[in-house]
């Protein structure tokens, strides 16, 4: 009988353990990435910026590091250059991603419920056309994905945003439609 409370302990014991160790696992939010705008028109040969942002559902951790790769049609659009965010230095990042784009944390702060910018990027458009920009990271490649305080390898999702690049005259031709209507409007009333 003894035998039995004391594995009952012991199990209870356990139990409260893995229980506390799961909640701690738990508590590491999902990090969501998204670009300032989801959608852009722009017309050929202009230059546009596109900011990147970070957050997380509770402040539980700190962001130690991060790395990514951004995808998107090189006949419609040049990335001509990427800045970190104030709270990121890239000493280390030129030389282990080729890319540049990534950075480690110089606050090492936790986290909060506002959006964290981790990066503008200045884009040219060079075609005509759409195409989707979006954030991902290479398999295998250890120096891409997020990096925090608890976890080496935190998820997150793609940031998307939709890029057109169109005819300066369609853009005309779409304001003047508009300005003939608020004209037609005004005469009516």
């Amino acid at each position: 009988m003894k035998n039995v409370i004391l594995n009952s302990k012991v199990l209870k014991a356990l139990a409260l353990a893995s229980g506390l160790l799961m909640s701690t696992f738990s508590a590491q939010a999902d990090l969501v990435l998204s670009f300032s705008e989801s959608d852009v028109e722009v017309g050929l040969n202009d230059t546009f910026t596109l900011d990147l942002y970070v957050t997380q559902g509770a402040p539980v951790d700190a962001l130690l590091a991060w790395g990514l790769d951004v995808n998107f049609d090189n006949g419609i659009l040049a990335l001509n250059s990427f800045t970190l965010g104030s709270d990121f230095s890239s000493v280390l990042n030129p030389l282990v991603d080729g890319d540049g784009i990534g950075g480690a944390s110089t606050s090492f702060g936790l986290f909060s419920l506002s959006p964290i910018l981790l990066g503008s990027f200045e884009f040219t458009a060079v075609g005509y056309g759409a195409t989707s920009l979006f954030t991902s990271n290479t398999i295998g490649d250890l120096f891409e994905g997020f990096t925090t305080l608890n976890q080496a390898g935190s998820t997150f999702n793609s940031a998307a945003s939709n890029i057109s690049v169109v005819s300066a005259p369609a853009t005309l031709g779409l304001f003047t439609i508009a300005l003939a209507g608020l004209v037609s409007l005004r005469r009516k009333a």
